[in-house]
């Protein structure tokens, strides 16, 4: 059975990406998606970084999404940018 419902932000996000970009921001990009989702969001976002260059920016409180997605990792604290990794 296919889901026919799609959201807005699933939308918005298929825009950004038909214009080719070589920097996307996200916010919370997987917040609020099943299990499945999540994985085929990061797959995407892996491809699209390693295979055609694009620079990803994330926002996340999401510890699994920056461990398998990010290369360079800042935290705020305090009003300040304190590098993590990378």
């Amino acid at each position: 059975m296919i889901d026919n419902k799609i959201s807005a932000h699933e939308i918005q996000e298929s825009m950004a990406l038909m214009e080719r970009p070589k920097l996307l921001l996200l916010d919370e990009p997987m917040n609020a998606m099943d299990k499945e989702m999540v994985c085929k969001i990061r797959a995407l976002l892996l491809q699209l970084n390693q295979e055609k260059g694009v620079t990803i920016l994330i926002t996340s409180h999401n510890e699994k999404d920056i461990e398998v997605l990010c290369t360079h990792v800042y935290e705020i604290c305090e009003h300040r940018l304190k590098k993590i990794k990378g």
